[in-house]
C-alpha cells in the first residue's frame, strides 16, 4: 500500500508535454484485443482507463479489477498498476486518459452511515459532508500522486468522475440530509437572508404559473434552494480540480463530464445540479469537458451534438470530448434493456457506417477530441467499421483544427431562467432537448451559447438568436438584449413566456411589451424593435423544423442543404448527413476553388458556390471547402 506521505515524493516527476486534443478508445472492460485492433488498424494509441471502486447504474461493478480505494487514506497501487501495465503490454506506444473514481466506495458508505453519503445516489448531500469531502480529497491526492510516480510520461490527462453515472449528476431529488440542511442555513446567512427551512421535495415539484414558472414574490425560498443546490455541485468540481492541480503538472489536462443542459429531461434539468456550468467552465484548473452524443439525436436522419453549451466552453478557452457510445449490432451489456442509448441501436452495417461518419465527422468539424466507447465490448467489431474509423482518424489528424467560426444561427441557453422552473413539467424536454433536435435538421448551421455570452463573445455574424426559455429578464438582462441583440439586421425568436419575471414578480404583460404579441397568442407572430425582427411563438409544440426554417429564411440565414439534412461546419469543413439517399444540392456561402469529399478523398466540385452530391441510404459526407481567391482583373487578363 502507498501512504500519502510517500506518494507526494513522486508528485513532481517531470514529463514531456503532450498533444491535445485526442482521438481515443475506451471500454469499461479490459478489451485488450479491441485496443490492439484500434492501434494496429486505425492508429488509435490513446486509451481511456477507469480504475474504479464503485458500481454502475445497472448494479454491476464499473471495473473488472479489484477496487483500489481500500480504506481511509489507503490505496492498493497494485490494482491500479495492473490496469495500466496490461494495456502497455498490448500497445507499447499507448498514452492514457485516466478517470478518477471519486464516488463513495461501499466500505466508506457503511462507515459513514446512510445520511446522504452515497455520492452516486445523493451527490449534493455527500458534497456537504466535511468528513466525506476530506477523505475524498485525500484519496484524490493519493491516486494522482501514485499514477504520476509511475506513468507520468504516458498520461495525457485525468477525468474527475463522481455522482450518478460518474457525470456529476445529483439524484437527491431535492432531499436534504442534516449536513446539507446545515449548509443551506449557512448559505442563507452568508447572503444576509432570513432563516428558512429547506423546501420539501413536494414544494420543489410545483410552481405558481402554469405549474411551470415560480413567482419570486411568493416562492423565493424554492428559487434560492434551486440555486443553492446547483452551486454545491459546481463549487465542488472547482474545488476538486484545484486539489488535483496541487499534484499534477500544468501540462497534464484535467476534465469532467458536466454541463448537460441541452440533454437533461423532465425531473432532471434543474435538480441534477448542472446549471452552474459557467462557473465550472471558468475554472483555471480544468481544460476539457465530456459528454456522449445526444441520446435524442441518434437515429438515422437525426443531427448529433454536444450535451453542453459548446459556444460557452469555447469562450472560456476549453475543449470538448465527444463520446461515441452509440449502440450498434454486436454491442454487449449486462442489462441491455435499461442501458442508455440501447433503444436507438444502429441495426444494419449501412446505418453503423453512416452513424460513425456522422459522429466522428461532427467532432472533426468542431475541432474537438473524441473517444470510441466500447462499453462492455462488441462495438466497432467489423472490418468495415474499423476501416471507417481508420479513415476518421486520418482525417482528424490532418484536418481537425479549432477555427474561429460563428454560425449565423445562435441557440441561446439560459441557466438563470431554468432556476425559475418546476422541471417536472411536460414543457421541460421541449425547452432545449426537442428544439435542438428540430434545429439540427433545418439544413443550416448553428451553435449554442449562454445568455451571459451575449456581449462577451463576438456574435456579430449571428443573424438569428433563438431564446426558448428567457423567462427571467431583470432590468440589467433586458438592457443587454437592447444593446446587443435588438439591432438592425438581427432577428430574435422568443418562445412561451419571455421576460415574464423581472426577478421580483411575474407579469404576463411583459411578454407583449417585449414581443408585441400577447402571451398565448396563436401561431407565429412578428414585430420589430429598433430594427430587429422579433418573432414570438407561444406553444412549444409549434416549434418544429418547418417553423424554425421559416424563421431562419426571414432572418437571412444560409442553408447549406435542404430541409431534413443535418449539417455541421467550421467554415472550411462541412459534414452533411442523410437518412435517405439520392442526389442533393449543397450550397456554400461563398465560391470555392475546390471541394473535396474526405471520406472518399475525391474532388466533387471546382470553382463553384453550389454542387450536387449523391448520398447513399443512409450516408454522411464530409467536404473540405477551399475558398476561391479573388484575383484582380488586371492580373487575370495578363495570365490569360
Amino acid at each position: 500500500m502507498l501512504s500519502l506521505a510517500a506518494a507526494f515524493l513522486f508528485a513532481g516527476v517531470a514529463s514531456a508535454a503532450h498533444e491535445f486534443p485526442f482521438f481515443a478508445y475506451r471500454s469499461f472492460l479490459p478489451e485488450h484485443d479491441a485496443m490492439r485492433r484500434f492501434a494496429e488498424q486505425a492508429d488509435v494509441n490513446v486509451v481511456t482507463l477507469f480504475p474504479a471502486n464503485t458500481y454502475n447504474m445497472l448494479g454491476t461493478p464499473y471495473c473488472a479489477y479489484p477496487a483500489n480505494w481500500t480504506w481511509w487514506g489507503t490505496i492498493d497501487e497494485k490494482a491500479i498498476d495492473r490496469q495500466f501495465d496490461e494495456v502497455i503490454a498490448v500497445n507499447p506506444r499507448v498514452k492514457f486518459i485516466c478517470l478518477v473514481d471519486l464516488n463513495t466506495p461501499y466500505w466508506m458508505y457503511r462507515r459513514l452511515g446512510p445520511q446522504g453519503y452515497d455520492s452516486f445516489c445523493g451527490l449534493s448531500n455527500a458534497l456537504c459532508s466535511g468528513k466525506w469531502r476530506a477523505e475524498t480529497e485525500r484519496y484524490l491526492r493519493l491516486f494522482l500522486a501514485h499514477v504520476e510516480s509511475r506513468y507520468a510520461g504516458r498520461v495525457l490527462g485525468y477525468v474527475l468522475a463522481c455522482g450518478k453515472t460518474t457525470e456529476w449528476m445529483d439524484v437527491s431529488d431535492w432531499w436534504a440530509a442534516p449536513d446539507k440542511t446545515a449548509k443551506w442555513d449557512a448559505w442563507r446567512k452568508a447572503k444576509g437572508l432570513a432563516p428558512a427551512p429547506v423546501p420539501t421535495p413536494d414544494r420543489m415539484r410545483q410552481a405558481s404559473f402554469d405549474n411551470f414558472i415560480r413567482d419570486p414574490s411568493r416562492e423565493r425560498d424554492e428559487l434560492d434552494y434551486a440555486a443553492f443546490s446547483n452551486e454545491i455541485v459546481a463549487e465542488a468540481i472547482v474545488r476538486f480540480a484545484a486539489v488535483a492541480r496541487e499534484v499534477i503538472p500544468a501540462e497534464r489536462k484535467l476534465g469532467v463530464f458536466f454541463g448537460y443542459i441541452l440533454q437533461l429531461w423532465s425531473g432532471a434539468l434543474t435538480s441534477y445540479g448542472h446549471l452552474g456550468y459557467e462557473k465550472v467552465f471558468a475554472s483555471p484548473d480544468l481544460d476539457f469537458f465530456i459528454s456522449p452524443g445526444s441520446y435524442f439525436d441518434r437515429p438515422m436522419g437525426a443531427g448529433t451534438g454536444f450535451m453542453g453549451v459548446h459556444g460557452t466552453c469555447r469562450r472560456y478557452g476549453k475543449t470538448w470530448v465527444h463520446e461515441i457510445d452509440h449502440w450498434m449490432t454486436g454491442s454487449k451489456s449486462p442489462h441491455a434493456s435499461i442501458t442508455p442509448g440501447a433503444s436507438q441501436m444502429w441495426k444494419t452495417e449501412e446505418e453503423i457506417l453512416a452513424g460513425l461518419k456522422r459522429e466522428t465527422g461532427f467532432a472533426i468539424v468542431m475541432g474537438e477530441s473524441l473517444w470510441c466507447f466500447d462499453m462492455w465490448g462488441g462495438f466497432f467489431s467489423t472490418a468495415a467499421q474499423m476501416k471507417t474509423l481508420a479513415r476518421a482518424k486520418a482525417i482528424w489528424s490532418a484536418e481537425a483544427r479549432r477555427r474561429t467560426f460563428v454560425p449565423d444561427t445562435a441557440l441561446i441557453v439560459d441557466p438563470q431562467s431554468l432556476l425559475q422552473i418546476n422541471d417536472l413539467h411536460r414543457f421541460t424536454p421541449r425547452l432545449y432537448q426537442r428544439l435542438r433536435s428540430e434545429l439540427s435538421r433545418t439544413g443550416a448551421a448553428f451553435e449554442a451559447y449562454s445568455f451571459d455570452d451575449i456581449g462577451e463573445t463576438d456574435l456579430s455574424a449571428v443573424r438569428l438568436f433563438i431564446f426558448p426559455a428567457a423567462f427571467l429578464l431583470t432590468p440589467e438582462r433586458r438592457a443587454r438584449l437592447e444593446r446587443e441583440v435588438f439591432k438592425p439586421g438581427k432577428t430574435a425568436l422568443f418562445v412561451y413566456a419571455p421576460g415574464i419575471s423581472d426577478g421580483r414578480t411575474l407579469d404576463v404583460a411583459r411578454v407583449r411589451e417585449l414581443t408585441g404579441a400577447a402571451f398565448g397568442a396563436k401561431g407565429l407572430g412578428w414585430s420589430e424593435r429598433n430594427g430587429c425582427r422579433i418573432a414570438y411563438v407561444a406553444a412549444y409544440a409549434d416549434v418544429d423544423m418547418p417553423l424554425l426554417r421559416q424563421v431562419q429564411t426571414r432572418a437571412g440565414v444560409h442553408f447549406y442543404a435542404d430541409a431534413g439534412l443535418p449539417v455541421a461546419t467550421d467554415g472550411r469543413l462541412l459534414s452533411v448527413h442523410a437518412a435517405i439517399g439520392g442526389r442533393r444540392t449543397i450550397r456554400l456561402p461563398f465560391r470555392a476553388s475546390r471541394v473535396t469529399e474526405l471520406w472518399s478523398d475525391r474532388i466533387v466540385a471546382e470553382d463553384a458556390a453550389a454542387f450536387d452530391f449523391t448520398f447513399g441510404s443512409p450516408d454522411t459526407a464530409m467536404f473540405r471547402v477551399e475558398r476561391a481567391q479573388s484575383v484582380p482583373q488586371e492580373r487575370k487578363d495578363t495570365d490569360d
